[in-house]
């Protein structure tokens, strides 16, 4: 499973550099362990390696290198703490994506989470607790709930190198990771957005949100809700948009606009309405 931790590590870098405007160039590892003997185990060790050496490629980043340091007495023993950092370049500088161009009538395009994305975790491993099989319990026929937790984060950096190809700059981008999609409210503009369809959702976010008895205002709060990226496109932007996600195998849609009113984001398919008093965000 390490190969898809990986993964998720970088994603978590990668995915938050994107949002404005950056490509990608270099990823450092940070992998500290609780003993030496960590990296002992030839198998999980190397597909530590090989998942982020193919994360890199998908991203079209170098490996820098990194540190591998052993912390015993401050990692706990058996157990490796991932980190990743990431440099990119914003080039041309028209690229720059940090809110100033957002509008009403902009589209919102949101593109489609694998799972959990690394966000929501503490929810979900306090869950266990609760399930007869714990982390062996079905979601779907084949596919256990630990299985399903552990499938690797979008890397959504080939969409917005694509997306620069096509001619298409966001006029915003937010990473939909902890608190769900209140984090579409970030932009410091005061902008409605609405919302008039919403994506599927993933198995496992679904049974998440059965087992922890969430309503879908609380799952939707939490959560991505299949939802992993948004991107703020000009309104004659948004097809191409969602074309040019699907041609790099991200699933997309259009999902709604953003409007000139108070600052909330209004989930119509729902009825479900975030505002200012919900922005409590990192």
């Amino acid at each position: 499973y390490y190969d898809s931790i990986a993964q998720d590590t970088i994603a978590m870098a990668v995915n938050d550099l994107i949002t404005v405007g950056a490509t990608p160039l270099v990823v450092q590892a940070y992998w500290a362990a609780g003993g030496s003997d960590w990296f002992g185990d030839a198998q999980r060790a190397q597909a530590l390696v090989e998942g982020w050496k193919r994360a890199c490629e998908v991203c079209g980043v170098a490996w820098g290198g990194g540190e591998t340091p052993a912390l015993a007495g401050i990692v706990e023993a058996g157990r490796i703490d991932l980190a990743a950092s990431c440099t990119g370049i914003i080039n041309p500088k028209p690229r720059l994506s940090v809110g100033d161009r957002l509008a009403p009538g902009d589209a919102i395009v949101l593109l489609a989470s694998s799972g959990i994305h690394a966000n929501g975790l503490s929810l979900a491993r306090k869950l266990v607790e609760r399930l007869p099989q714990g982390y062996l319990t079905p979601v779907l026929p084949g596919l256990s709930y630990g299985d399903a937790l552990l499938a690797p984060t979008v890397l959504y950096s080939p969409v917005t190198e694509a997306l620069y190809k096509a001619g298409v700059t966001p006029h915003y981008c937010a990473n939909i990771t902890g608190h769900g999609w209140r984090k579409l409210l970030r932009h410091p503009g005061q902008f409605t957005y609405r919302v008039h369809g919403v994506p599927e959702v993933t198995p496992v976010l679904k049974f998440i949100q059965q087992h922890a008895h969430q309503d879908d205002r609380e799952a939707y709060s939490t959560l991505n809700m299949g939802a992993g990226f948004a991107l703020f496109v000009r309104a004659e932007d948004a097809q191409r948009t969602v074309e040019v996600a699907q041609a790099q195998g991200v699933a997309a849609m259009i999902a709604g606009r953003v409007e000139q009113g108070p600052k909330q984001l209004v989930i119509e398919p729902l009825s479900i309405t975030f505002g200012t008093e919900d922005l409590q965000l990192r």
